[in-house]
């Protein structure tokens, strides 16, 4: 992925039939929901940009429970671009 803000996204998933990607998070004590939203909201439109993209899934596995609102994480995440992302929490 090009760089934004001095940073490169890394793809952790590209189904490049499909194009589809998916981005693979895990919480820990310091990424919960602030930090999980920030970096995917700059890495969103970065993936959207990819000429082999047409959607992309945010998988967030939170097996301690350190995001406090998954409902609103998940919402706020997947209006940044309607259509293109899907959030999907397992804790």
């Amino acid at each position: 992925m090009p760089s934004f803000a001095g940073k490169n996204s890394r793809i952790d998933l590209f189904l490049k039939e499909e194009a589809r990607f998916i981005e693979v998070k895990m919480t820990r004590d310091n990424l919960r929901d602030k930090k999980l939203g920030e970096e995917l909201s700059i890495d969103i439109p970065q993936y959207k940009e990819h000429p082999g993209c047409e959607r992309l899934f945010c998988f967030i596995y939170d097996p301690g429970r350190l995001v406090r609102n998954p409902t609103g994480l998940k919402r706020d995440l997947e209006k940044i671009i309607p259509g293109f992302v899907t959030v999907i929490i397992a804790r």
